[in-house]
């Protein structure tokens, strides 16, 4: 005879209801620990930065600059004038000494330029020396310069009106304590040339000489 066939049962055993409430806490437990050993990380990572700060300190390097200059002088002054010369005559000379100075801190190379009014200025012409003295006997046509010549005499002097002095004469800057002035002395000598027009009669002119002076 045949057993009666009992349905499944729904209540687990008491070993099974002890496992599974026993795994949950397990599980708890280990994901505290997990917790606690991230938590350890971070507070170990925070004081591995903070062992990285390094100390500081500053230098500095301070200077004052300050410009030279420059100050060509003629005589000591900025601006002079040459004595007058009247009553000229084909042949006429005049000879004047200018003495170039440089009181200013920086080299310079100097040129010199001139001017001169009405047809009587460009028929004059005006030669230069270095180092030379002026020498005006009477009769006012036999002047003369002493020293050495720095641009061409004679028949090839240059005009006065236009360049003189092409090629810059070099000054030094006046450095020292207490400072020398660099300087050079200079003679011109003006001429009338002998083949000057008769419609230069009676006719006169102002001249300027203008001195330039470049730093180098």
């Amino acid at each position: 005879m045949s057993r009666p066939e009992l349905p499944p049962s729904t209540s687990a055993s008491p070993r099974s209801r002890h496992a599974a409430a026993r795994r949950p806490s397990r599980f708890r437990s280990r994901s505290v620990q997990v917790r606690a050993l991230l938590s350890v990380g971070i507070l170990l990572g925070g004081g591995g930065v903070a062992t990285l700060a390094a100390w500081s300190d500053n230098a500095t390097a301070t200077s004052t600059f300050s410009t030279g200059n420059v100050d060509l002088r003629l005589n000591t002054m900025d601006t002079i004038t040459i004595p007058a010369w009247s009553n000229l005559r084909p042949g006429s000379t005049q000879a004047v000494a200018i003495a170039v100075s440089n009181t200013g801190t920086l080299p310079v190379t100097y040129t010199v330029v001139g001017a001169g009014t009405g047809t009587l200025g460009p028929a004059l012409t005006a030669a230069v020396y270095t180092g030379g003295t002026p020498s005006n006997p009477a009769g006012g046509t036999t002047s003369s310069c002493s020293g050495t010549a720095i641009t061409g005499t004679g028949a090839t002097a240059p005009p006065l009106v236009g360049t003189i002095i092409g090629t810059g004469r070099p000054l030094a800057g006046a450095t020292t304590t207490p400072p020398v002035t660099p300087s050079e002395t200079l003679c011109v000598l003006f001429t009338l040339p002998t083949n000057a027009a008769s419609s230069l009669q009676s006719q006169s002119t102002n001249i300027t000489l203008t001195f330039t002076a470049t730093t180098t």
